[in-house]
């Protein structure tokens, strides 16, 4: 079956970064940050960079629509649970088995 679901815990500069790479792939990408404003930021950061690499011809219109539509940005750690793999270790030191 493999991996199809990604979390990730922070929604940083590396967070957004790593979303936005795993969803330009085609992965479904849940970004986790306990903080509105971080989510509100990195979703911003993803955006624009999106928009940037559109206007570069780096990527087609439709496929920066694909991207940005993988993507859902949530202050709810449960949304990573049914994740097929996750990422940063907040996540980890949270939910230790």
């Amino acid at each position: 079956m493999g991996i199809r679901k990604i979390g990730i815990a922070g929604a940083g500069l590396m967070g957004a970064g790593m979303s936005q790479i795993f969803a330009h792939h085609g992965y479904d990408v849940v970004v986790y940050d306990a903080f509105d404003a971080a989510l509100e930021k990195g979703k911003r950061l993803v955006v624009l960079n999106q928009a940037a690499q559109v206007e570069a011809g780096e990527v087609t219109d439709a496929e920066g629509a694909r991207t940005l539509a993988a993507l859902r940005f949530t202050s709810e750690l449960d949304a990573l649970a049914d994740r097929d793999e996750k990422f940063l270790k907040i996540y980890n030191a949270l939910y230790r088995d």
